[in-house]
């Protein structure tokens, strides 16, 4: 069992875990103080509000060394362009970002539980963007936007490609603190190609909201943009009691039962 665990944010309590992991990791990147970072929104803002936002919890110390965000943009939401959009990505061909578009962003780490803990073949830093990316894969299964976009560092897509997550070059590269590049991938290759290393962790997780559904439905209820006929949890259950723990991940995308 991993000493870590991902947790889908839906109280003040874990909002306030998500806000101190920000202010430790962007305080110290950008060198801000909390009311330069408040201001500028990298602690909280209103993307926030139209987000799945999970944290990363070292289960032995019982504390958040992680998070990250996966925004989303549909018909209803205040803000109606991805973040790269609002930072210069002018037009993203192809792509419909005003219906379930996801896009994911403020993926941080604390760097004080980092710090000296490395193993011998990889990093914690790797073993830790592991588990985090299997909140993008929940949130995909749960909620089936077509594409996922983000605006990232070349650290991150590297560290993305090393996990088989194999994000497309959409435009050209914008400095944004720092030089940033927009990326895409469809959700149905994402959750494929990903499969072989986050698959057993995914399911674990999934077949938990089957068992006990009322953290992911508090997150829904409390959410103003999101509806419980928005998320596939109903399905994705019948699909384990039909097919067992081993169902095909391409009925778990959402082929036809049969």
């Amino acid at each position: 069992m991993s000493e870590y665990r991902i947790l889908l944010v839906s109280t003040e309590e874990e909002i306030a875990a998500v806000r101190e992991i920000r202010r430790e990791v962007y305080g110290k990147k950008f060198s801000l103080g909390d009311e330069a970072l408040e201001a500028q929104g990298f602690i909280w803002n209103e993307e926030d509000r139209q987000s799945f936002i999970y944290l990363l919890e070292h289960i032995p110390s019982s504390t958040y060394v992680g998070t990250t965000r996966l925004t989303f943009v549909r018909n209803n939401t205040p803000i109606q362009a991805l973040s790269m959009q609002q930072h210069g990505v002018e037009k993203l061909e192809g792509f419909d970002t005003n219906t379930a578009a996801v896009e994911v962003s403020r993926f941080a780490l604390s760097s004080q539980h980092i710090a000296g803990i490395e193993t011998v073949d990889s990093t914690l830093r790797n073993i830790l963007s592991l588990e985090l990316m299997i909140a993008v894969r929940l949130t995909l299964f749960l909620y089936p936007s077509p594409h996922v976009f983000s605006f990232m560092e070349r650290s991150l897509y590297v560290l993305l490609k090393r996990r088989r997550t194999n994000f497309q070059k959409i435009g050209p590269s914008i400095n944004v603190l720092g030089e940033r590049t927009p990326y895409v991938i469809e959700r149905n290759k994402l959750l494929a190609d990903t499969e072989g290393i986050t698959d057993r962790r995914t399911r674990y997780y999934l077949k938990a909201f089957c068992k006990s559904p009322g953290k992911l439905w508090a997150f829904v209820d409390g959410n103003p943009y999101l509806d419980r006929s928005d998320i596939r949890l109903d399905y994705l259950c019948e699909i384990f009691e039909k097919y067992g723990d081993d169902a095909d991940v391409s009925l778990l995308i959402g082929e036809d039962m049969g």
